[in-house]
């Protein structure tokens, strides 16, 4: 990786502000980053990219020659898995992870992902999100355990929302209630109010499966009206679903109806490109006949 004084100068440089002309930073300071005499201090970086009108994020993503760090690369690819239903991605991730951990054995944010993604593979498995196994067990204690030693940063409050619904009523609301108060404290930061969709609905999903159904309907009507402002299609479909299932186990008589929207939705999943969601879809529709005949 370049030196970052290089990269600030490059900036400044194409810019045209001059060394005198920096608000907040000396010229002597800035020399000696400059000429890798000394490293910005957070501080000091913080002004510097002020003068520049540029985020940290832009900052690094281009010092490191326009590229994500291995790290955020892993993150951002498992961000990209819409549903716990897309085998092969999850698959093929979990070997990238396998790689980097045995590179990289002590960043433990992507063992707290692999440990979501083996999570994954059971929940696929079993075919139910309510599942318990050593790997939930280990984040639950993983996230408990942060949260008492401080506030958690985004990506605790992410997994928490990723595995929250493998657990029993009392684990799962403490789980919730803290990613709930957490997210009162992240909605202004850049991209991650669309995540709030996906969580509305993971919760939604999970009222669900635990037969209440008021709940479910108002957490999935709310992750719908989301995920239609930020355009996250596969979460409304997903929410959409979930709601035709209620109707359907609700609505004796509107059976054969709602069974004719159910398939016009996954029709609409298998247009939209979403195969791993529209098979998903289907076998969850098998099941519910099968269980209502």
């Amino acid at each position: 990786m370049r030196d970052i004084g290089n990269t600030i100068k490059e900036i400044r440089i194409m810019k045209g502000i001059k060394p005198t002309s920096m608000k907040g930073i000396s010229r002597s300071t800035l020399s000696n980053i400059e000429n890798k005499k000394s490293v910005p201090t957070l501080e000091n970086l913080k002004l510097i990219l002020e003068n520049f009108s540029m985020t940290e994020n832009e900052f690094f993503y281009r010092h490191n020659n326009y590229q994500l760090s291995e790290h955020e690369q892993l993150i951002q690819e498992f961000r990209q898995i819409n549903q716990s239903s897309e085998t092969e991605k999850i698959l093929q991730l979990q070997e990238k992870y396998k790689a980097y951990l045995k590179a990289n054995p002590e960043d433990t944010t992507i063992k707290d992902f692999m440990l979501l993604l083996k999570t994954y593979q059971e929940i696929q498995r079993k075919n139910t999100f309510l599942i318990e196994n050593e790997d939930s067990h280990a984040l639950y204690d993983t996230l408990i355990e942060r949260a008492k030693r401080g506030e958690w940063t985004f990506l605790e409050t992410y997994i928490a929302s990723r595995i929250f619904y493998c657990f029993p009523l009392e684990r799962a609301e403490e789980l919730i209630n803290l990613v709930q108060d957490s997210l009162l404290k992240y909605t202004k930061m850049n991209n991650e109010r669309r995540f709030h969709s996906g969580f509305l609905f993971n919760c939604g999903h999970y009222f669900f499966e635990l037969k209440q159904y008021k709940r479910a309907k108002d957490l999935l009507i709310n992750a719908q009206n989301y995920s239609k402002v930020y355009q996250e299609a596969s979460t409304f479909l997903g929410a959409s679903f979930v709601l035709l299932q209620i109707d359907y186990i609700e609505k004796k008589e509107a059976r054969p109806l709602l069974k004719k929207q159910i398939e016009r939705l996954i029709d609409g999943a298998k247009i939209l490109e979403y195969s791993g969601l529209a098979v998903h879809l289907e076998k969850d529709f098998r099941l519910l006949e099968e269980k209502y005949k």
